[in-house]
């Protein structure tokens, strides 16, 4: 069977072929083609092929992102055996099929598959690092197909996506294939853990990150805090020296407690200045923070507390570099780029222990508009660090059913938080309100769901505060959300959100004067007491809105 021909015919009598056969037949195709290019290369064929359980495991160690960018660069069809062409790994694929410890069946081959569709197409590396984006997601995806050499990092990684894929699809065999998985990946741990403890500190971060990735992955917040304490004992151990790991392995196990933290709006596990010490200090940072410091532009909240100012702040300056840099106008360094993503984590576990310090506190009304600050920030900032519903459900028809979503449990506690505060508290800062209304607003026309008062109470809140600032067009909103925190891309849906809801407001005003008024008709000058040559319904006196829908905004409130 070595050399002929190969033909798969297949009969889907005018149906749609599901994932799982596709899956077959890639894994199927791609095997015999790696063989055959085993038995061309640098040794005549061999019929002794090594048995599956036969091959020694070695456990998972990681190279850094300099040394696969340059050994993938020089690999051609003609390297060998083991290595995948360059033309592969350039478009973001690899060959998992030379993987010697987990076998590569349809069902592992649908995972990595996955992995591959809804790790690679990262927006953001795309907007900001266009160079750097293929060797950067090359790498990534490289990194779990070299973890399927060691069983206990790679049945980690593949329970992960397995569970993913069932959270998504509600499909029972994925579920039964995650547990399957985990429970191999546990049963190695055990027996690493008892023969290679003395080697724990070199070996088993990538294999506890997988497994704490896994947990996250799959909403197993109980499961994700035993592994991210037992990661931070060998990262980050008290009275001891720390070792030192790849930067890679440190972002990404911030960005995953992150994620545990922020869906669960829980404390970071991990020492934020630590880090910090690791991942961003440099001379690109020295020179941020002193330059920060020089143009930091004045805070027009006086209210605002110190340290959430600071965070906004930072936030702020960076985000303008990031957009510089976008714009060509100041060329960054790479790694400037991966220290100013390490630092919007940091951020955002910043905010999370700056919420967790104010719950613990008294609760006072100026405590609560500080959580709902703190809150509000956070989820800004996720999102326009693109860590808001990152994995796209690529396995559903529905876009917004994802698992990094922390918005919803965001919402349902700002809104909490202002009905403890008190519209007097809340109304002392307008501009301060009007922005928490407004990430609250984005926050619902994210989560995608039937319209009703209850779903789009943030929206209507946001329109009527804005008519009370006189703010009636979105261009005059925009200015005073810039005193805080605002970016359009962040909400491209916004505007037409906005003038939709304002729209209904306006028509609730009319319809509870006369049931035969259009909203959409501009009334006379002389009926409606406007001054002269107003032709907008927008120009209305203060006293002439709905006290049903002033009810409706600051009632909750008492």
């Amino acid at each position: 069977m070595g050399n002929e021909p190969l033909v798969i015919v297949l009969q889907h009598q005018g149906r749609k072929l599901s994932d799982r056969r596709k899956s077959l037949v890639k894994a199927h195709v791609a095997r015999r083609v790696h063989r055959r290019r085993l038995n061309t290369t640098h040794r005549p064929p061999s019929r002794d092929e090594p048995r599956q359980d036969a091959i020694k495991e070695k456990p998972y160690t990681v190279r850094k992102f300099d040394d696969w960018r340059s050994s993938s660069a020089s690999t051609s069809p003609d390297s060998s055996p083991g290595t995948s062409p360059n033309s592969i790994l350039s478009k973001g694929n690899a060959d998992p099929f030379a993987a010697t410890v987990v076998r590569v069946d349809p069902v592992v081959n649908q995972l990595i598959t996955f992995y591959r569709e809804s790790h690679l197409p990262l927006q953001h590396w795309r907007k900001v690092d266009p160079d750097r984006r293929t060797s950067y997601a090359t790498t990534f995806f490289q990194h779990i197909i070299n973890a399927l050499h060691d069983s206990c990092t790679g049945y980690a990684y593949l329970a992960g996506y397995a569970t993913m894929i069932a959270n998504i699809t509600h499909d029972p065999a994925m579920t039964t294939t995650a547990l399957d998985f985990r429970s191999r990946a546990y049963t190695k741990l055990h027996g690493r853990l008892v023969k290679r403890w003395a080697e724990a500190p070199t070996t088993l971060p990538w294999t506890l990150y997988a497994f704490f990735a896994s947990a996250v992955n799959s909403h197993d917040f109980s499961a994700a805090e035993i592994h991210g304490k037992a990661l931070r004992g060998l990262l980050q151990p008290e009275d001891k020296t720390r070792p030192h790991h790849d930067d890679r392995l440190l972002h990404s196990i911030l960005w995953q407690d992150n994620q545990r933290a922020a869906l669960t709006l829980t404390r970071p596990l991990f020492d934020l200045r630590c880090m910090t010490m690791s991942l961003v200090i440099g001379p690109f940072f020295n020179f941020v923070w002193r330059n920060m410091r020089e143009v930091r532009p004045q805070n027009k909240i006086v209210a605002l507390d110190e340290s959430i100012a600071r965070v906004f702040s930072e936030t702020s300056y960076l985000i303008r570099l990031t957009d510089n840099h976008v714009a060509g106008h100041g060329r960054l360094a790479k790694s400037a780029i991966r220290k100013i993503a390490s630092r919007s984590l940091v951020l955002e576990g910043q905010l999370l222990n700056l919420y967790i310090d104010r719950v613990s506190s008294a609760s006072s009304p100026s405590t609560q508009r500080e959580i709902c600050v703190i809150l509000a920030g956070l989820y800004w900032l996720r999102r326009a660090g693109h860590h808001e519903g990152f994995w796209p459900a690529s396995l559903t028809p529905q876009p917004r059913r994802n698992v990094y979503n922390a918005g919803a449990r965001i919402r349902r506690r700002i809104k909490d938080a202002m009905a403890e505060a008190g519209a007097k508290e809340l109304s002392s800062e307008p501009t301060l309100l009007l922005w928490i209304l407004y990430t609250g607003s984005i926050i619902e026309q994210s989560l995608g769901l039937p319209e009703d008062t209850e779903s789009t109470w943030f929206n209507r809140i946001f329109v009527e505060q804005a008519r009370r600032m006189g703010l009636l067009h979105w261009s005059a909103v925009e200015s005073v959300l810039e005193e805080v925190l605002y970016r359009p891309e962040i909400s491209p849906h916004a505007r037409s959100y906005f003038d939709r809801f304002l729209k209904q407001a306006w028509g609730t005003a009319q319809s509870s004067k006369t049931q035969q008024l259009d909203p959409f008709d501009f009334p006379d000058d002389e009926e409606e007491g406007q001054s002269p040559g107003g032709n907008s319904p927008y120009d209305v006196e203060e006293d002439r809105i709905s006290t049903d829908l002033h009810d409706s905004v600051y009632g909750l409130f008492d």
